[in-house]
Order: structure tokens, then sequence, then C-alpha cells
């Protein structure tokens, strides 16, 4: 488990969120996901936590995006207030 916690938190040290902290938690994700798969013999809970967890993050991605592109670009942009 510890070989899946270091594979799988190694290349979050440049992810998202990056850094050792990235990776940390990443690592720990993976030890987490490579114990359910021993405990459970099979990767049906390992992957549909990971898919949730990708889901989670993919929608914050596309908020902030949508979130951006409904904010002015320049002050000049803005409407007026008054």
């Amino acid at each position: 488990m510890l070989i899946s916690a270091i594979a799988f938190g190694a290349p979050h040290l440049r992810g998202m969120p990056n850094g050792l902290i990235g990776a940390i938690m990443a690592g720990f994700l993976g030890w987490l996901l490579a114990k359910s798969v021993i405990e459970t013999h099979g990767i049906f809970w390992a992957w549909f936590i990971h898919f949730v967890q990708d889901v989670v993050i993919f929608s914050a991605f596309v908020m902030a995006a949508a979130n951006k592109a409904l904010q002015p670009t320049t002050d000049r942009d803005a409407a007026p207030l008054g």
C-alpha cells in the first residue's frame, strides 16, 4: 500500500493542489484506494471513490471558469453604477 501511496502522490507534486500538500493528499488517497481494493477484493469502491472525487474537482473547475467568464474584464466594460 505504501508503493501505491507514493505512486499516486508523487505526480501530484505538480498537480492540483500542487506542492507537498497536494502530494500528501494524493498519497493518502492512493493508500486509501489500495486499502479498499485489498479489503473488498475488488476495484469497485476504489473506482467509485476516485470517480466521485473527479466529478467534484471537474465541477469546481467549471464553476470557476463560468464565474471568471461572467466578470468584467476591465473597468470600462463594467456597467455604469448610476
